[in-house]
């Protein structure tokens, strides 16, 4: 297992050139501004302690994009779509549900997730059933050729994250959790739920 060294560049860093990054004309502004923002409980990170490298949303963007390449694959391997592998895992994990609970437990809308579904309908994956107690409401069900497909690509999901988790000590991965999870409170409370 790995131990993680977290470190943010120094002042003495950027003195030395190493991971240095020009100022931005009115960066000591930005610098005065983003240290008021940090509580006084924790210690300061200053904008200059934060290259591109250290930036959230550029560390997330790189860990997708290596993780798409590898569901990639395995999706035209077994001839789904992303939507479709997406729908296919929330069914495998949760069993039948009607569409817009699919929807939400994806992150797809809903005229996505209709799409999707009707593909795999046509290719004998799900079936939609009317609901036992509103049959205003169809339930989308895995058939047996779907339940194969759906496993095959719950394995693969599963077995990633596992390799992956494999990687941390049960610490870092629950402070993995929740560091997540409060950028997505702090994010959610800034713009709004998805959905």
């Amino acid at each position: 297992m790995r131990n993680v060294d977290w470190k943010f560049r120094t002042s003495s860093d950027t003195a030395t050139g190493r991971g240095a990054i020009p100022p931005l004309p009115g960066a000591s502004k930005v610098q005065e501004t983003a240290n008021k923002a940090v509580p006084a409980r924790r210690k300061p990170v200053r904008a200059d302690d934060i290259g591109i490298t250290e930036l959230s949303s550029y560390r997330l963007s790189r860990h997708n994009r290596l993780m798409r390449r590898g569901r990639d694959a395995e999706a035209e391997r077994l001839r789904v779509s992303v939507d479709e592998w997406r729908l296919l895992f929330v069914l495998q994990r949760g069993g039948p549900q009607p569409s817009i609970r699919i929807a939400e437990a994806a992150l797809m809308d809903r005229g996505t997730v209709s799409r999707s579904v009707a593909r795999l309908e046509r290719r004998g994956l799900v079936r939609r059933l009317p609901d036992a107690t509103d049959r205003r409401v169809a339930v989308v069900n895995l058939t047996e050729a779907g339940a194969v497909v759906a496993d095959q690509v719950a394995a693969f999901m599963l077995g990633r994250e596992l390799e992956m988790i494999g990687e941390l000590t049960e610490v870092e991965w629950r402070a993995w959790l929740s560091i997540t999870d409060k950028f997505h409170r702090f994010l959610a409370a800034k713009y709004g739920e998805d959905g």
